[in-house]
């Protein structure tokens, strides 16, 4: 790859890497609107709306519509981290979770509310703080009619009110 230099022995990979830098992305879902890159990617998608979830973790019984989504599950279990930060102590099971937490040391705060003018460094974190002034809470409760904002909270309510119910 003339961008990074990153190599590739078949020149249909060098192809579809090149996406990769300039953001072409040709596929999109017909359900949700998501695009993505390769045809392959996006066939990897659909699984999460059909709600197929082949791929079970054997510690907890957790299903997965990807593998991807599986083997970082996996780190949970052994608490292993191995994406770690340059600038502090933070380490990631994950490295986009690494890569959104760069964006706190450089200051920048881009994604701006309009409502508030709160500043925020993340896009998604804009996004979840949007719900506030609107009241959506897209969290709902499979067992009762509890609803919330983040699916933290969910957990969280979960573990304390249904604990003992699956």
């Amino acid at each position: 790859c003339v961008q990074c230099n990153k190599s590739f022995t078949e020149a249909g990979n060098l192809r579809t890497h090149m996406l990769s830098h300039s953001g072409e992305k040709l596929h999109k879902c017909a359900e949700c609107k998501k695009s993505f890159s390769t045809a392959s990617n996006l066939r990897t998608h659909l699984f999460t709306h059909s709600g197929e979830k082949l791929y079970k973790c054997a510690g907890c019984n957790k299903s997965f519509s990807q593998a991807v989504h599986l083997r970082c599950h996996l780190l949970t279990h052994t608490g292993e981290k191995p994406h770690k930060c340059t600038q502090c102590n933070y380490s990631a099971n994950q490295a986009v979770n690494l890569r959104r937490h760069i964006t706190t040391h450089s200051g920048e705060s881009n994604h701006i509310c309009a409502q508030c003018n709160k500043s925020f460094s993340q896009a998604d974190t804009l996004k979840k703080h949007l719900l506030i002034h609107t009241g959506e809470k897209p969290q709902r409760c499979t067992l009762c009619n509890f609803s919330c904002i983040t699916t933290g909270n969910l957990n969280h309510h979960m573990e304390k009110v249904h604990s003992g119910a699956n």
